[in-house]
């Protein structure tokens, strides 16, 4: 599985898990929305400063991101 697949998978799955819009998540992360959903489909080599700014919209660590799967096994903090 390459890189851009599993950032793909986990941004969207722990986006959609805090109930955050693209929009939302955008807004949050200082990130534009496009961007956003590029990194959603796997088509944007993410540079290591947004990685952590959409980990801390995210409330995961930047590594969690990179981990295949690791959407499935998260338990997420109480909001």
């Amino acid at each position: 599985m390459d890189l851009e697949k599993v950032l793909a998978e986990n941004v969207r799955g722990f986006r959609k898990l805090r109930g955050l819009t693209q929009s939302e998540l955008a807004t949050q992360s200082g990130i534009h929305r496009n961007y956003i959903a590029d990194i959603e489909r796997g088509e944007r080599n993410i540079t290591i400063s947004s990685l952590v700014r959409v980990s801390v919209a995210l409330r995961v660590a930047p590594h969690i991101l990179l981990t295949p799967g690791a959407v499935q096994w998260f338990k997420p903090d109480p909001l």
